[in-house]
């Protein structure tokens, strides 16, 4: 589903991989859900190199500051959201 995002500052953990090297997504995943920061989680994929072979930046966010989180302002803009049910 597609939704109007306005600009919004959130706290997350943040890497950098590509698809032939996914692995950091997934450990960075593990951490995030140790910590379990309250609120809406957000995974932010941006900054493409190329196309699907290239690197990207990735963010795992919430709204809510937590220990080791980098701030993030996510622009105002349209953006693909996606549910994931807990447990998934």
């Amino acid at each position: 589903m597609q939704r109007k995002l306005t600009e919004k500052k959130v706290y997350g953990i943040t890497g950098r991989a590509n698809n032939s090297n996914p692995a950091p997504i997934g450990i960075a995943w593990q951490k995030f859900m140790k910590i379990k920061p309250a609120g809406e989680c957000y995974g932010i994929y941006t900054n493409y190199a190329s196309d699907y072979q290239g690197d990207y930046d990735f963010i795992l966010a919430s709204p809510v500051q937590f220990e080791t989180a980098e701030p993030v302002v996510l622009v105002a803009g349209d953006y693909l959201e996606f549910e994931v049910l807990e447990g998934q």
